[in-house]
């Protein structure tokens, strides 16, 4: 069985946040991240998965025998608290894979999969065909069914989501009604839905806005009019982070049914109502010239750490990417360059002084900044060690950036009192 070893390749520029490029030598379509374990699932055709040790393993029909049988493939798995599963559309049954072995979870009579599985509180939700309805299942067990489609399911406190190319829509599974409350206009689609946690708000994209709605209603909007600067484009997808704050990718204005090619990515504060740390994708891929900024494919997820990974798909070629706003999880690897020069910071977590060692150099910049990437201060040292007093500092995540000789470097500290 083929493994690789995930390391992290650091790209720093001046601003506070800065994307990191994240070396995985596989070449997916879609990335999953498993929001029990924190690790992750990729997916071209088959699937492949990272473990907390930084082990990739692909399965695939060569080199995994349960999955020796006609055309398979996976879609972007999904998780529960003791299981990975997916699916392939068309197919008669599900895929469980629980942390050894993946087995087929056949569907009753004659059930298909039809493009969507579901998972809230550990249990399924499957989008079946033949007759179309929604099938329940729990620890791999039929619980309930619904004559009610459920494709792109998401599901609040108390209501269930779904939509389907160009409607919305609002469930009530235990009484088979749905109510759909908007319809996109022509020639466009709703592109991504998703209930902020802990509510029953649904967000979701409609061309240039994101609409809120609140069971079947919409209720207000994001727009380059109420938000200050939004990025001009098409809203491609989206991912709320720890604070609310909004993560979204962008496609040009010339997106329709076909074409959804990412082109930016911006984070809305909810707090402002700004978007910030807006950033043209083709810029991250300047190392790699060879490949066609027109023709990038994107997609943006939250680790349970709050950090943000991209995955750009270009030209069969997967480049990964990560936002730092959390402890950079194990398995990815060290969150420093290695081999510039060794920086000490501590305690960690601290209360009032953090402590710093420096290598014997000079012309030392020292940068901290807060988890929203604001400056909380700046000043320059000499010492090879010294103190900093962070006593005033609230509680929280700040990352410290040192530049020293033309290069940088940056670690992150815990206030905690």
């Amino acid at each position: 069985m083929k493994t690789f070893i995930a390391l992290l390749l650091i790209q720093f520029n001046l601003s506070a946040q800065t994307w990191q490029e994240v070396n995985i030598n596989y070449n997916a379509r879609s990335m999953a991240i498993n929001p029990y374990d924190s690790t992750i699932w990729l997916v071209k055709k088959y699937p492949a998965h990272m473990d907390q040790n930084g082990v990739l393993i692909e399965y695939n029909t060569s080199l995994v025998p349960i999955f020796n049988f006609v055309d398979f493939t996976c879609s972007k798995p999904v998780f529960t608290s003791n299981a990975t599963y997916a699916y392939t559309n068309g197919a008669n049954f599900f895929y469980k894979f629980n942390g050894t072995t993946f087995e087929k979870i056949y569907l009753p009579g004659n059930q298909t999969m039809f493009f969507n599985m579901s998972a809230f509180d550990d249990t399924l939700y499957l989008n079946c065909s033949n007759p179309t309805q929604t099938l329940m299942y729990y620890q791999d067990q039929l619980v309930g069914q619904s004559a009610i489609e459920s494709f792109r399911l998401r599901k609040g406190q108390s209501t269930f989501y779904s939509s389907y190319n160009i409607a919305t829509v609002n469930l009530n599974f235990s009484q088979n009604q749905f109510q759909y409350f908007y319809n996109c206009p022509n020639n466009h689609q709703i592109n991504d839905l998703n209930v902020k946690p802990g509510t029953d708000t649904l967000y979701f994209t409609s061309i240039d806005k994101i609409y809120t709605a609140s069971l079947s209603s919409i209720v207000d909007s994001i727009t380059p009019f109420n938000s200050t600067q939004m990025p001009l484009g098409h809203l491609i997808t989206f991912r709320f982070d720890l604070g609310d704050n909004i993560w979204t990718l962008f496609g040009d204005s010339n997106c329709n049914l076909v074409n959804h090619y990412t082109k930016q990515i911006s984070n809305y504060n909810v707090a402002t109502q700004t978007w910030d740390q807006t950033i043209n994708v083709s810029t991250l891929l300047t190392p790699y010239p060879e490949l066609n900024p027109n023709m990038i494919a994107g997609q943006i997820e939250i680790d349970p750490y709050n950090n943000v990974w991209l995955l750009l798909y270009i030209n069969n070629i997967t480049k990964y990417f990560l936002m730092p706003q959390g402890d950079v999880p194990s398995w990815v690897g060290v969150n420093e360059t290695p081999g510039l020069f060794h920086v000490s910071c501590y305690p960690n977590p601290t209360n009032q002084f953090l402590n710093i060692e420096l290598p014997n150099t000079t012309n030392e910049n020292i940068q901290i900044f807060d988890v929203t990437g604001k400056l909380v201060r700046e000043f320059k040292n000499n010492n090879l060690a010294f103190q900093t007093d962070i006593s005033l500092f609230d509680d929280g995540i700040y990352t410290i950036r040192f530049s020293i000789n033309g290069k940088e470097l940056t670690k992150r500290f815990i206030v905690q009192k």
